[in-house]
């Protein structure tokens, strides 16, 4: 321990010589019968430490923990200053949820919600995921109502889970009477928001009444009692969105494909053989499915962003301290996130408005773009709306992606420049210091939170195999690990820092990869891919790692009809410039030759009429 090669100070012009590492992560699959006895070995006293020391090197842990030292002292929470005012967006004066959706309504930031631009009689609509607008339009109109709505989403969950898997839990009979209540609002012309009878649906480690919170496993929801909604879901209620279930995840959040023995995996609606991504697997399913525009996930390493890259969603994971997490069940501590997941950047404008009121960062007020328009909205007077903006991209790391997901992401850069973005170049160090402090830190601190169930063998013994060896592997790490990993954050802030000084946002694929079909006997006896999970994170771990802003949305897709993302990392507490680049992207894939960029599912409801294709 304590290393043996002092680095060069961060920022030095040592530093900006280093080279990108383009290799892969050599690990082998285990499945079966092979991954319980290697998962039975990494708990077996003497054998643990033998097998930590065999795969240490290969998986990079050892080149960094032990074989370097790094002068930055550690930072063990994010340096996230408050940064100027934001070109193009506005700053909302509102003093709670009801007051600042109010605000968007009336202050113009929503133009078309009154009237979105696709509404088309049930008879002339093709396969559509319903917006906001859109409910707001046909309940206004008398087209349909909230109990109407709710009965086809009933009938369609209970048609669908056995095979799909993509609720925890979802109450008929709370459903019902949620509807009923907001179908007599509208009938006594009292809606209470734009929300009136939106139905949404949480990831299953945040509270919401009535249900128990599981957090993806069979054991937690008996040792840890939900302690009622949390206060954006409290909020949601208030302003009369339905709450729909609690949707299903990766066990434990502890993985990056949404596969769960306990509760079933997820599968992919645009494909059924093929991973939603995790740890909010449900969250995407279900938007991607058309069930309800608004879901609610979280991100300690890309849960957010990588479901929404594989099922075709814009997908936010705010600055961390952004959104109080409140009444959700502590994973990860100080990399992860609570934050919104929707069809469209409309509708993450409105989600991420309710969302940010009710976190810690009142030093730091909600800041919009100044117009979100619906996503196939006509195309503006202005050609160049990113005009005077900069994005940044450290080419060896955008391009290690698959060549359908490079191509594809290019094109979309294409499209920036498009539309006004100067594309700069950045040179961006150490990304392997970044990959590994990450690991050390999530699994540490999800050890650390899972200690008691990790402890008792009964409890361990319903984990999923993939999650014990995950979490055996993270026992190996002393004190001196975790504190080597904290000085890599502070080392990876100054050089993130440094690369965006000049520019507005970073531009990297949001996976380098599109979902991947699901092994056969995964959903059954398990699988842990230690490489696969390296690769799929390339892009993302640094937004939890430093506390950073992302987004991810929809550029398209691979030959197979899979979704492709785009991520786009931004300065702190800029939530509101990403927004605005998303909705300048979304609108020029709507309008482009493709149409939508999100790939067409093949299973999916149009809640508002009825429409649907079964599995």
């Amino acid at each position: 321990m304590g290393g043996t090669k002092l680095l060069p100070p961060a920022g030095s012009a040592e530093c900006a010589q280093c080279a990108y590492k383009t290799g892969n992560l050599a690990s082998p699959a285990l499945g079966g019968r092979t991954l319980w006895f290697a998962t039975k070995a990494c708990e077996t006293p003497g054998l643990a430490s033998v097998i930590y020391s065999a795969i240490a090197p290969q998986s990079g842990f050892s080149q960094v923990l032990y074989d370097i030292k790094i002068p930055e002292a550690p930072l063990f929470r994010s340096h996230l200053p408050v940064l100027a005012e934001e070109l193009g967006c506005e700053t909302l004066k509102a003093n709670s949820a009801v007051e600042a959706v109010t605000e968007l309504v009336s202050g113009g930031f929503l133009p078309g919600l009154d009237s979105p631009p696709h509404a088309k009689a049930a008879e002339e609509q093709a396969y559509r995921r319903p917006t906001v607008a859109d409910y707001a339009a046909a309940y206004n109109k008398g087209a349909t109502t909230p109990s109407a709505v709710a009965e086809r989403i009933i009938a369609f969950v209970q048609a669908t889970q056995p095979k799909c898997f993509w609720f925890a839990s979802s109450d008929a009979a709370d459903i019902r009477r949620q509807a009923a209540e907001s179908t007599q609002r509208f009938k006594n012309g009292a809606p209470r928001s734009v929300l009136e009878g939106v139905p949404y649906a949480v990831k299953d480690l945040v509270d919401a009444d009535p249900y128990p919170t599981t957090c993806g496993t069979s054991y937690l929801a008996s040792q840890r009692p939900s302690t009622g909604d949390a206060p954006y879901i409290a909020a949601l209620r208030d302003m009369g969105a339905i709450l729909i279930g609690k949707a299903n995840m990766h066990e434990m959040g502890l993985g990056i494909t949404g596969l769960n023995l306990a509760l079933g995996t997820a599968r992919n609606p645009l494909d059924m053989q093929h991973y939603c991504g995790g740890s909010s697997s449900g969250s995407a399913a279900v938007l991607a499915a058309g069930l309800c525009p608004l879901a609610i996930g979280s991100d300690g390493g890309g849960s957010i962003r990588i479901p929404s890259s594989f099922c075709g969603l814009v997908g936010l994971k705010p600055t961390q301290g952004r959104v109080s997490m409140e009444g959700a069940v502590e994973v990860d501590c100080s990399v992860a996130t609570i934050g919104p997941m929707c069809a469209c950047v409309q509708d993450m404008v409105i989600l991420h408005t309710v969302m940010s009121t009710y976190g810690p960062a009142s030093l730091c007020p909600v800041r919009l773009p100044k117009a979100v328009p619906p996503p196939n909205a006509p195309n503006t007077d202005d050609p160049t709306p990113l005009a005077g903006t900069k994005g940044g991209i450290y080419w060896p790391w955008f391009e290690h992606a698959d060549p359908e997901v490079l191509s594809t992401c290019k094109a979309a850069v294409e499209k920036l420049k498009g539309m006004g973005m100067e594309i700069m170049e950045v040179h961006i160090p150490e990304l392997e210091l970044m990959r590994i402090g990450h690991n050390v830190t999530i699994l540490s601190e999800m050890q650390h939170n899972f200690a008691d169930q990790w402890a008792d063998g009964k409890t361990r013994a319903k984990m999923g195999l993939d999650v014990r060896m995950a979490l055996d592997i993270s026992k190996n790490w002393k004190p001196a690990d975790y504190i080597q990993a904290q000085r890599c954050r502070a080392r990876t802030t100054i050089h993130f820092e440094k690369a965006m000084k000049d520019v507005d946002v970073l531009i990297t694929p949001t996976t380098p990869m599109t979902a991947p079909a699901i092994p056969p006997n995964a959903p059954t006896k398990g699988l842990s891919d230690i490489a696969q999970v390296s690769e799929v994170m390339r892009f993302i771990q640094v937004a939890n790692f430093i506390g950073l802003p992302a987004i991810s949305v929809p550029v398209g897709c691979d030959p197979r009809g899979m979704p492709v993302g785009l991520q786009l990392l931004g300065k702190p507490w800029r939530e509101g410039s990403l927004l605005m680049y998303a909705a300048a992207m979304e609108g020029v894939m709507a309008r482009g030759p493709e149409g939508s960029a999100a790939g067409k599912p093949k299973v999916w409801i149009d809640p508002l009429t009825g429409a649907q294709q079964l599995p």
